[in-house]
This record gives C-alpha cells, sequence and structure tokens, in this order.
C-alpha cells in the first residue's frame, strides 16, 4: 500500500486523511510487515496442524486453570443494576414512548 492507494481509500469513505494520517498507516503497515516477516524465521516444520479452525493441539488443557462458575448471578445483577427494584429489572418502555 502507498500514499495514493491510501489517498483513494480514504476518499472512497468520503474523508480527506492529513498527512499525519496517511504517515501513521504506513508506519503500521511497516510494523505489520517486520512482524510477518519475523514470524517467517519460525522452524514450524516439526509443528502439528491444527485439526480444524479454533481447535486446540492436544495437551493444552493443562494452561486452563480456572474452572468457571456456572451459579447464580441475579443478586450480582440486580446489586450492580441502577435499574433494579423489587429483584426486578426495570427496563423504560421504547415504542410510543
Amino acid at each position: 500500500m502507498d500514499r495514493e492507494k491510501i489517498i483513494k481509500l480514504a476518499k472512497s469513505l468520503y474523508f480527506v486523511p492529513s498527512e499525519k494520517v496517511i504517515e501513521t498507516v504506513l508506519q503500521e503497515k511497516d510494523q505489520m510487515l517486520e512482524r510477518i516477516n519475523f514470524l517467517h524465521t519460525f522452524d514450524t516444520k516439526d509443528v502439528p496442524s491444527l485439526e480444524k479452525i479454533n481447535s486446540f493441539p492436544k495437551g493444552i488443557e493443562i494452561l486452563f486453570d480456572d474452572e468457571p462458575n456456572f451459579s447464580d448471578f441475579r443478586s450480582q445483577l440486580f446489586t450492580n443494576s441502577v435499574h433494579a427494584n423489587q429483584n426486578e429489572i426495570i427496563t423504560k418502555k421504547v415504542i410510543d414512548d
């Protein structure tokens, strides 16, 4: 991406970028490319591929210490709500307000 492409994209979104915005976009692009190149330096030959998207490699569950607490959270909800009244949350009528 170059300066002209940034300006063209910005104009298609109906704004004119300042020089600072253009420079920031170009700097961030350079940083992303540097980081991508850094990732390419790792040897990943022996890393098994994931079975599917969002799957975890086997054995990673040891990293999960916490146990989710699915207890009743209503009391906390009523305590935090500014619209709570007698264990009910009052919602404002929107239609025909």
